[in-house]
């Protein structure tokens, strides 16, 4: 199998130490793909991690002993957009929580926080992030779809991790629910839902065939809501479960 070609790793920013340390060995980092759990004490200390090393994913306290989390975020943002960020603080602040919203926080989570609670937070944020490195290249657009059409195309694959309706790409566009959907299919000869279903399994194709990632993740990451049903999905496409599939072309290679 071709690992995952872009390193992972995820950066926690503290000034406890043992809260740090706590984070690292609460939670089972390698499950979720992360190479290295990195530390740091301070914002100046963080931004050196950033530049020297591939940050995929950051928890930030909000606190710091040279500035705040929110500024730090709002660096990384500016320097590094496809970083996953999520603040873990004691603060219950409606102003903090705001601001971070604004900042592209994908998790604002209080302290203490439950393991469970974290893990969960951790893998519906990473979720998106690993959907969108997934998308394959587009090809040339075809002269018969129309900006408007091509624009519903690209929203749909940049939110395939999300629940996606009819009603919210018609709001989302300024079109009538009946009108847009006839269009879609008047244009790309596949209807709303089978556009994104097709997507939704072109990426989880490739998710398990260039990761390593639990089939979990990967299912949560094409914007299913269970497991079981993209086990269902996935079998009546493919003919085999995600898992088969995967080590029917894992042991091909190794031919």
């Amino acid at each position: 199998m071709e690992e995952y070609t872009e390193t992972m790793n995820v950066l926690l920013v503290d000034d406890n130490v043992p809260i740090v340390q706590g984070l690292k060995d609460s939670i089972h980092w390698a499950k979720l793909s992360f190479q290295q759990v990195l530390g740091a004490y301070s914002m100046t200390e963080a931004i050196e991690q950033f530049r020297s090393k591939q940050i995929a994913l950051l928890i930030s306290d909000i606190e710091l002993p040279d500035g705040d989390g929110l500024t730090l975020i709002s660096w990384v943002k500016k320097a590094y957009p496809n970083c996953v960020c999520i603040i873990l603080s004691s603060f219950p602040n409606f102003d903090y929580a705001k601001r971070a919203i604004s900042l592209g926080v994908s998790e604002y989570l209080l302290k203490p926080v439950d393991k469970l609670e974290l893990e969960h937070s951790i893998t519906k944020s990473m979720a998106l992030y690993y959907g969108q490195t997934a998308q394959t290249p587009k090809n040339k657009t075809s002269p018969s779809v129309s900006e408007s059409v091509l624009h519903i195309q690209q929203y749909i694959e940049q939110h395939l991790a999300e629940e996606i309706s009819r009603s919210t790409l018609a709001e989302s566009f300024g079109f009538n629910p009946e009108y847009l959907s006839t269009m879609f299919k008047k244009e790309t000869g596949d209807t709303l839902s089978e556009y994104i279903q097709k997507k939704r399994l072109s990426v989880a194709r490739k998710l398990l065939l260039q990761t390593n990632l639990p089939i979990s993740l990967i299912s949560q990451s094409c914007g299913y809501e269970t497991l079981s049903y993209f086990s269902t999905v996935f079998r009546q496409k493919t003919g085999m479960s995600p898992r088969e599939y995967r080590k029917i072309h894992d042991t091909a290679e190794k031919i």
